[in-house]
């Protein structure tokens, strides 16, 4: 069951990230930079560390495993709603950098 859970999370998170490639066409350096490449990479990571702690905690039932599940849970969805309010063009990305700096 595990095993097939992590295979449909794994097959869902690489059309993540060729929805991701894809939206790069067309994008300027900032909106690539700022925007689409580090939310995308922050979800693959907190995405990759809730797998290997979802992989451990099923071969080992520590207690303390078991709380950090749902912590990176949390991590994952708080990626993805900072996904959400990224820039979706190139002038939208051009001001929040500016503003930035």
């Amino acid at each position: 069951m595990l095993l097939h859970s992590v295979a449909a999370y794994c097959n869902i998170l690489h059309g993540f990230l060729l929805f991701c490639h894809g939206s790069k066409v067309g994008a300027g350096p900032t909106l690539h930079a700022t925007s689409i490449s580090a939310s995308a990479k922050q979800v693959v990571d907190c995405s990759i560390a809730l797998q290997r702690k979802a992989v451990c905690y099923h071969e080992s039932h520590d207690h303390v495993k078991r709380l950090s599940i749902p912590q990176l849970a949390g991590t994952v969805w708080e990626a993805c709603d900072a996904l959400k309010k990224t820039a979706t063009t190139n002038c939208t990305a051009v001001r929040g950098a500016m503003t930035q700096v």
